[in-house]
């Protein structure tokens, strides 16, 4: 399910002037761009794709994402002061989660390479987790949700210094 656009503004809303983020595929339905770009040019999807297919293969295909030894190589080299993290659950005791154990891995080093993390999620996926750990709660600097995601589980956040943006 894609963030609606009020909790992609929202999350947008924590960057400061002059500071660098990367975000994940997928981000773009929160209003964020896909992959490290930090302006909002139109990206060639189709040229995209060929050099991704050149560079890495078939690998990732069906993810729209790319995943393994090169891409891992390339993320070592980012740095960015927040993160846009696409979550598929969210829990305050087991942190973030990714059904896919490729895909966690990429999250994993994206996140080692930011200095905080923001996380736009919808209510379905708190309090949620999937099988391949990404970050550990403390991790997360932002959580942007709607206003009506339940109080109990964002003071669970809220207990582990995690700023609760509400959209």
């Amino acid at each position: 399910m894609a963030v609606d656009e009020g909790v992609g503004e929202k999350a947008c809303g924590c960057l400061r002037e002059g500071k660098q983020r990367h975000g994940q595929a997928g981000d773009e339905g929160a209003g964020v761009e896909d992959g490290a770009h930090v302006d909002r040019r139109p990206v060639d999807a189709g040229a995209f794709e060929e050099h991704r297919r050149k560079r890495h293969g078939d690998q990732g295909q069906d993810r729209g994402t790319c995943v393994g030894g090169d891409t891992l190589a390339a993320v070592a080299q980012l740095g960015a002061d927040l993160f846009f993290l696409g979550s598929c659950g969210l829990d305050a005791s087991r942190g973030v989660t990714a059904f896919d154990s490729a895909e966690a891995e990429v999250k994993r080093a994206m996140a080692r390479n930011s200095a905080g993390i923001v996380i736009a999620v919808t209510n379905d996926k708190l309090a949620t987790a999937a099988p391949y750990r990404v970050a550990a709660p403390d991790a997360i600097s932002h959580l942007v949700v709607d206003k009506t995601a339940p109080s109990a589980i964002l003071a669970d956040f809220e207990r582990l210094g995690v700023e609760i943006h509400f959209a």
